[in-house]
C-alpha cells in the first residue's frame, strides 16, 4: 500500500479533525470514503528566546589606550542569527554586530560597569539580559612628548649679518594631544622666547657658524618637556659679513652616450654664500646658450637643463651660474668640458600594400627617416624575421610566394655610416591570397 504526506499551517490556535481521501490517478471521479478522523490540536508558537552572553576582557587602562572585549556566543531558540551591542559605561554603546568582539577607549579617567547584550537579526525586539557586568578602571595616562624637536631653517645654510630669517622645528607629537609650545636655542646665546607657532625670526649680528636647537613642552603641564634638540637633527648656519659670492659654476655630465635628436639632462652646481638661490646658464658649444635655469630650493644647490643636440660632432660646453636675488653677482664662465654627440637616425614611418597576390610584388614606402648630419641612408625590409639587402630607394617590394599572413617592416642606416642605424618601423600585416 503506497503512502502520501501533506502538510498544512493553521493560522490560529484550536483543535481540527484531519480526515483522509483518495480516488484513482486514472478514473478521478472513483473515491474512497473519508478516512476516520485524527485530532490535531494547535497551541500557540513559543516565543522566540536569546541566550545571555558572558562578557570577557581586561580591567584596567588608561586614557590613550583602546581596551579589547569580547563575549561568549550565544544562539536564538528559533535558529535565526544573532546580534551583540557592548555597553561601555559611560553613557555610550557600540552599534549592533555579528562580531562577538568590540572595544573601546575612555577619555575620562574612572570605573566603568562594561556589559553585553545580544537579539534576535531579524526581529531585534527579541533580545536576552544584559550580562553581568565587569568594572574597568581607568586612569590618567602619563603625559609624554615624543622626541626632542627637529631643525629646519629658511635659507638652509647661509645668511647675511643682520639677514633676519625663519628658523622651525617639527617632529614632535604631545601622546595627550595637548598643544605644545617651542623655544629655540640661536647659537649666540640668545634663547627665544616660548611660542606654539614652531617658528621664530632672527638676525645674527656677528659672522660665524651657529648651531640652533629647540626644545618642546606642554602648554597645559610645562612641567612635562623634552630636552633640547640632539646629534644629527640640529641645524648649523653659516652668517657672513661681507657680499654674497658664488662658488664657481660646475657641470656634470652623467650621459654615457649622447645622440642627436635624443634630449638629455646636464647638471650645474654652484651655490651661494648668502644661501640664496641660484639660475645657471649652458654654452652648448656650437653657437648656442640656453635660458637661465633656477636651481631647487631648500639649500639644493643644482639646476638641471635640458637640451637636444641636432647634429654630431664633439662640442665644448661651459656654464655660469648667478644669484637669483642679485643677478649682478655672477660666476665666470666654467672651463669647458667635451661633450661628444653621435650621428642618429630618425625612426621612419611605412605605409603600403595590406593585402596581395602570390606571385605579384608587393610595395611599401619609408618615410620621414633622416640624418641628424644630413647623410645619404638606405633601407631594408623585413618581412617575418627575414631581413633583406640594404638598397638606397625607400620603396621597398616583395614577392610572397606562398598565402599567408605576414608582418613587414623597414628601418633605415646612414649610406657614409652603416653601423649607425634607426629603428624598425612598425608592422605592416599584409594578407596574401592565391
Amino acid at each position: 500500500m503506497a503512502e502520501n504526506w501533506g502538510e498544512n499551517q493553521w493560522s490560529s490556535v484550536g483543535t481540527y479533525d484531519v480526515k483522509v481521501q483518495a480516488r484513482c490517478h486514472d478514473h478521478i471521479d472513483i473515491l474512497s470514503e473519508w478516512s476516520a478522523a485524527t485530532t490535531v490540536t494547535v497551541t500557540e508558537a513559543p516565543a522566540e528566546t536569546i541566550g545571555t552572553p558572558e562578557i570577557y576582557g581586561t580591567t584596567t587602562g588608561t586614557t590613550i589606550e583602546a581596551l579589547a572585549f569580547s563575549c561568549s556566543v550565544v544562539t536564538s531558540s528559533l535558529g535565526h542569527t544573532v546580534m551583540y551591542v557592548f555597553s561601555w559605561g559611560d553613557g555610550t554603546a557600540n552599534s549592533s554586530t555579528y562580531s562577538p568582539n568590540s572595544g573601546h577607549l575612555w577619555n575620562t579617567p574612572g570605573t566603568y560597569d562594561v556589559r553585553v547584550m545580544a537579539h534576535c537579526a531579524e526581529h531585534p525586539e527579541y533580545e536576552s539580559d544584559w550580562s553581568p557586568a565587569i568594572q574597568v578602571t581607568i586612569t590618567e595616562a602619563d603625559e609624554t612628548i615624543s622626541s626632542p624637536p627637529q631643525m629646519v631653517s629658511s635659507v638652509a645654510d647661509f645668511a647675511a649679518v643682520d639677514e633676519e630669517v625663519w628658523v622651525s622645528c617639527y617632529g614632535v607629537v604631545n601622546n595627550l594631544g595637548h598643544v605644545l609650545e617651542y623655544r629655540f636655542d640661536l647659537g649666540d646665546g640668545t634663547i627665544s622666547d616660548w611660542t606654539t607657532t614652531r617658528t621664530v625670526y632672527y638676525a645674527w649680528s656677528t659672522a660665524g657658524t651657529y648651531t640652533i636647537l629647540a626644545q618642546a613642552r606642554c602648554v597645559d603641564h610645562p612641567e612635562v618637556i623634552t630636552d633640547w634638540t640632539r646629534d644629527t637633527y640640529v641645524h648649523e648656519i653659516t652668517i657672513y659679513d661681507g657680499l654674497e659670492t658664488l662658488l664657481p659654476a660646475e657641470l656634470e655630465v652623467t650621459i654615457y652616450e649622447i645622440k642627436a635628436f635624443e634630449q638629455h639632462t646636464y647638471v650645474v652646481r654652484s651655490g651661494s654664500s648668502m644661501g640664496h638661490r641660484f639660475e645657471a646658464r649652458i654654452d652648448w658649444g656650437n653657437g648656442e646658450v640656453s635660458d637661465w635655469v633656477g636651481s631647487g630650493y631648500g639649500g639644493n644647490n643644482i639646476a638641471y637643463i635640458n637640451y637636444t643636440y641636432q647634429t654630431s660632432g664633439t662640442f665644448e660646453v661651459m656654464c655660469q651660474a648667478r644669484c637669483i636675488e642679485h643677478p649682478d653677482i655672477i660666476t665666470e664662465w666654467s672651463s669647458t668640458t667635451s661633450v661628444p654627440v653621435s650621428e642618429t637616425i630618425t625612426r621612419p614611418t611605412i605605409t603600403g600594400d595590406v593585402t596581395g597576390t602570390v606571385g605579384v610584388p608587393a610595395t611599401w614606402l619609408a618615410a620621414d627617416a633622416v640624418s641628424s648630419d644630413g647623410h645619404a641612408l638606405e633601407y631594408a625590409l623585413l618581412v617575418g624575421n627575414t631581413e633583406y639587402d640594404w638598397t638606397s630607394s625607400p620603396t621597398q617590394q616583395h614577392t610572397f610566394d606562398a598565402a599567408g599572413t605576414y608582418y613587414v617592416r623597414i628601418r633605415a642606416r646612414c649610406a657614409e655610416h652603416p653601423d649607425i642605424t634607426s629603428g624598425y618601423t612598425d608592422s605592416v600585416r599584409v594578407v596574401i591570397t592565391d
